[in-house]
């Protein structure tokens, strides 16, 4: 099994197959429980970053079809994507809250269905250094600091 070993490596932050799979599942689980079913399309807002990489597939774990926007749009256009799609839900990450924001109030896509990525990994509320550790994340003491 490749549990402990690298699964995802982003400049000095690394994910492990047991994080993936972890962080993965929680994403679906968050999923399910906010209404997405089998089936439904889930916009995705993030740029290359491992969150991008674990909400992909926990959309694909949850039954959902990811529907992945371009973080070069803005508003207007990433609206339209969204809208085109049929998307009922979307996820984004912080770096790209404001086209989001712009984008989820253009579209058809309420507010309460739109989550950024920091939400679905329940912090700044309830992440510890620690869960992130046993996930197999690689923190940034410094940004995690500025994030809490």
């Amino acid at each position: 099994m490749r549990g402990e070993q690298p699964a995802v490596i982003l400049g000095g932050d690394a994910l492990t197959y047991a994080g993936w799979k972890g962080w993965s599942d929680r994403i679906a689980a968050m999923l399910v429980e906010s209404g997405v079913q089998p089936g439904d399309r889930v916009a995705l807002l993030a740029p290359n970053v491992i969150e991008f990489v674990t909400s992909y597939y926990g959309i694909l774990a949850a039954g959902g079809v990811v529907v992945p926007i371009p973080t070069l749009l803005q508003g207007r256009e990433a609206a339209y994507l969204i809208d085109t799609a049929e998307a009922s839900h979307l996820m984004y990450h912080p770096a790209v809250a404001a086209a989001a924001t712009k984008a989820a109030h253009r579209s058809t896509i309420s507010g309460s269905d739109a989550f950024t990525l920091h939400d679905t990994y329940g912090f700044p509320i309830d992440l510890t250094l620690e869960i992130a550790e046993e996930a197999g994340l690689t923190v940034d003491r410094a940004a995690f600091d500025t994030l809490m």
